[in-house]
């Protein structure tokens, strides 16, 4: 089987070295029994016409389809890299986070599962694999920071984990959920505006065990200390969404990124706790000796609640 694009011929398994912009879903019929090789054999020959040049810096799976079942193969992403998709004021990565630091191939891939405030990944499938390798799974999460720490980020430089308000507003922006290419999942935003969440359950929390359901969990970066150190999540089903979840940080959940260079300006709120100030944090997460006099920072109350401000 060959693939004719742009009158040049290359072999499927040539394709993981070419990096294309631009792709389509063909289908190409079997033989007929007893059908006879023609030149090229043009007749049995997949053909895509791209409308752009090769360019090798972006990439996009190429889905082919023969006799009733389909092969995905996908070119390797930069996986350092993302184009992102502006939500709400909000620039979301469309991908999950899978090894640390960088994202997976496809929006609809799984990534890797992540202890909350931690930096080791955890596989998505049986068997539970580590990255990096040779971690063992703990069932006592030691955390106690308001924030997730800048050091434990696992996003690719450039992205963050999101607050619970840009969860929030995540789930404000409506979304469905659907079957995309081979998952079950929700697709948020609308429009052109779109990022879609794949449903691929979590990790438990005692022995990292899996639990593989059509349900979607999201970790923020915000801890709730006063609620027994359990931090905000976002979970949904097929029926619906909760942007505040909050689940016990030794859990296994997914990781969406957004973009550091967006402020997620609405999650800042007027000073109105009469509970005493516990301590101050910028929005890196790092502990403050005093209250800033100027910019974006967290408080974190005696009673467990953070709050980002501005002077």
């Amino acid at each position: 089987m060959h693939i004719r694009i742009v009158n040049t011929f290359f072999r499927i398994n040539e394709l993981f070295r070419i990096n294309w912009s631009c792709c389509y879903k063909v289908e190409n019929k079997p033989r007929r029994k007893g059908h006879k090789k023609k030149k090229d054999d043009e007749k049995n020959s997949i053909y895509i016409m791209l409308k752009t040049r090769l360019n090798f810096k972006k990439v996009i799976a190429i889905t082919i389809c023969f006799a009733g079942f389909s092969i995905s193969d996908v070119l390797a992403q930069d996986p350092t890299t993302d184009p992102g998709v502006i939500i709400n004021g909000i620039k979301w990565a469309t991908r999950n986070v899978g090894e640390p630091n960088k994202f997976v191939n496809n929006p609809t891939d799984d990534g890797m599962f992540y202890q909350w405030d931690t930096k080791v990944g955890w596989s998505a499938r049986d068997p539970l694999v580590s990255s990096p390798a040779g971690k063992f799974w703990s069932h006592t999460n030691p955390s106690g920071n308001p924030v997730w720490m800048p050091g434990n980020n696992p996003c690719p430089a450039g992205w963050r984990l999101p607050t619970p308000a840009e969860l929030e507003s995540l789930a404000d922006a409506g979304s469905e959920y659907k079957w995309l290419t081979r998952t079950w999942g929700r697709e948020f935003g609308s429009g052109s505006n779109t990022i879609f969440l794949p449903a691929q359950g979590h990790r438990y929390w005692s022995n990292g065990s899996l639990n593989y359901t059509t349900r979607g969990y999201y970790w923020s970066n915000t801890n709730t200390l006063g609620n027994g150190g359990n931090p905000y999540a976002l979970s949904f089903t097929s029926t619906g969404v909760t942007p505040d979840n909050r689940a016990n940080p030794s859990y296994g959940f997914c990781v969406r990124c957004v973009a550091e260079n967006f402020t997620g300006i609405h999650d800042i709120f007027v000073d109105t706790e009469t509970v005493a100030v516990k301590a101050y944090y910028d929005i890196l997460g790092r502990k403050l000796n005093e209250e800033p006099t100027k910019g974006i920072y967290i408080i974190l109350y005696h009673n467990g609640k953070t709050k980002k401000m501005m002077k």
